[in-house]
């Protein structure tokens, strides 16, 4: 990998960012590229940060825009980088394919909490859904199936039962009154404009 900051300017938009719904990402021989065009450590690439900063001093597109021309230049990037070639609009779809939670994997360790019927929240609210299943989930098995260490039980039955724990100092509940407390003898400090020249 070279040090040097690549040049985006011949990243060209001749592709067409807009597919159709209907269509799907059919060619799984493109999900090698794919994942590797996701797994790829773009923070890390020092060439390609330069390069895009330079590219996004240039430019001043929306939020959206300006996620579609990074997407370009990862794209743009891979290819002169490893000679792997990805069509745009193909790695949206498979993009917009996989779930949004891919790597949360709450749903797979909690199977019978798929079947819970939906909550009167909006559908399109994933991050919603998902948490009312693993809420759920939660609901459906009993906290004393947890396992704890034989150390935390035993604290536990040592606060429970009110017997003192080794190591705890015991703090009195009293607090001490005003009778208790000394009265100040160092006079107080007089400050620079007090002083008085002898």
């Amino acid at each position: 990998m070279s040090s040097e900051p690549v040049c985006f300017n011949s990243l060209e938009r001749t592709q067409s960012r807009s597919p159709t719904p209907s269509q799907t990402v059919n060619n799984t021989n493109n999900i090698p590229a794919f994942q590797q065009l996701d797994n790829y450590d773009w923070d890390g690439d020092q060439a390609f940060q330069r390069g895009l900063s330079i590219l996004m001093a240039k430019v001043d597109n929306s939020p959206k825009e300006a996620t579609d021309l990074i997407l370009e230049a990862k794209i743009f990037f891979l290819r002169r980088l490893k000679g792997i070639s990805i069509d745009f609009n193909e790695y949206k779809q498979w993009k917009d394919q996989l779930p949004v939670h891919s790597g949360l994997q709450l749903i797979d360790q909690y199977p019978s909490a798929v079947s819970i019927p939906p909550t009167k929240s909006d559908d399109n609210n994933t991050e919603c859904s998902v948490a009312s299943k693993v809420v759920a989930q939660s609901e459906l098995s009993p906290i004393s199936d947890v396992p704890y260490s034989s150390n935390f039980t035993q604290i536990m039955e040592m606060i429970l039962s009110g017997t003192p724990i080794p190591g705890i100092k015991t703090i009195p509940d009293t607090v001490l009154g005003d009778e208790a407390a000394s009265e100040s003898k160092i006079s107080r400090r007089k400050k620079p404009w007090e002083k008085q020249e002898n």
